[in-house]
């Protein structure tokens, strides 16, 4: 067997992982099958996948189709995912609760794509999930959070140009706060706000992180705001809250999560190239198209695409093979996913699908059917990888 070469950047490290995949291995990777930075092959440490729970709805019902119905699961790390996209019958803004186990410890405040284009789910320390507005539809995928007691949280006290934390403002929402979780995920609570200045003219740091947790690279992020769409980045261990933002009155933080590329190379989790589909990685000095996949089974995407000329509609990238969403909530032929994203510092979506082809090995395509063209974050689409 050759001798492992320690990566020295995340980027030598995947081409390291890939190359080292393919000697060591013939046959596509299935899930559960791990691989150190190294790439010597795991025992499987991923435990089987869990099923959803299927909550009963009120006042909602399942969209139907393509499209998974809602549901709701725990990692072993602790970590609550949602998923499913559901129609509004007209009579309630409520659909569901979680039980004890499921719930977060502070107020969840979070973007959503919904029939108005985004919109906001509210998870409630009781456990009461509420969608935010009237919209005939919404989506529930990339809702995911810590479970309560499982963060050690850190409220952000400093903030410069103006911004503050919400709690401030509303005492209902937990003081903004980050917490760096077993694998190097970093996680974020409450929302933020600026108390004088109105929308910044330029690019503007609302706070500054620990150095421990400065991402690799430049990474740009959705939340929702009360103006529509918030586009963020993270640029080393600056929080940047970029001038396309629509609103400034509150913004979200629930849906920043990432990775610290302290972390990096480690061999808590693997990350494996997008392969792209008529797109191509932006490139200077963003991070290419790619997925982490952690031990609990939550997968997160990142980088930076771009569409070039072809507009923003189409077919992005897959998914490598077995990294699909879940498809244990509906039918069999279920499993398409919606998904918040900003592209071009403007509200956009995707949607993943999943073919039915290869069902031993799914593929999952990851189409761009609305946004600007242009450049397109990958950063924010998170979810729990099938069985």
């Amino acid at each position: 067997m050759p001798q492992p070469v320690v990566a020295q950047t995340g980027e030598q490290w995947m081409r390291q992982t890939e190359r080292r995949i393919g000697l060591l291995e013939r046959r596509p990777a299935q899930v559960g099958d791990r691989f150190t930075n190294d790439g010597v092959l795991w025992t499987r440490t991923v435990p089987e996948a869990v099923p959803y729970i299927t909550p009963t709805l009120t006042g909602f019902i399942n969209y139907g189709g393509a499209y998974h119905g809602a549901g709701y699961v725990r990692s072993s790390a602790g970590i609550v995912v949602h998923t499913g996209l559901i129609s509004n019958t007209g009579s309630n803004s409520n659909p569901y609760s979680v039980p004890v186990g499921y719930r977060p410890d502070g107020r969840v405040f979070t973007g959503t794509v919904n029939s108005s284009g985004i919109g906001a789910l509210v998870v409630e320390t009781s456990g009461g999930v509420s969608v935010a507005g009237a919209p005939t539809w919404a989506s529930l995928a990339g809702l995911m959070y810590p479970a309560a007691g499982v963060a050690t949280w850190t409220n952000i006290t400093t903030f410069v140009n103006n911004f503050a934390s919400y709690h401030l403002v509303d005492p209902s929402y937990p003081p903004a706060a980050f917490w760096m979780d077993q694998y190097g995920r970093v996680w974020f609570r409450g929302m933020i706000y600026r108390t004088a200045g109105g929308i910044p003219a330029s690019d503007t740091v609302a706070f500054t992180l620990p150095s421990a947790l400065a991402v690799e690279a430049q990474i740009h992020l959705p939340e929702y705001c009360n103006g529509g769409i918030a586009a963020l980045h993270i640029v080393g261990n600056q929080f940047v809250v970029k001038a396309s933002t629509t609103g400034v009155v509150y913004i979200g933080l629930s849906k920043c999560a990432y990775v610290a590329s302290s972390v990096r190379p480690s061999s808590t989790f693997q990350k494996l190239r997008m392969t792209l589909s008529d797109w191509n990685n932006y490139g200077s000095t963003f991070p290419v198209g790619a997925i982490a996949v952690f031990p609990d089974g939550i997968a997160m995407m990142h980088g930076l695409i771009n569409s070039g000329t072809i507009g923003p509609n189409g077919q992005a990238c897959f998914t490598p093979d077995g990294i699909s969403p879940d498809n244990a909530v509906g039918p069999a032929n279920t499993g398409n996913d919606v998904y918040l994203a900003v592209a071009s510092g403007v509200l956009a979506r995707y949607d993943i699908t999943r073919t039915q082809a290869l069902a031993s090995s799914p593929l999952s395509a990851v189409s761009p059917v609305s946004g600007a063209a242009g450049w397109r974050s990958l950063n924010g689409v998170n979810y729990m990888i099938g069985s």
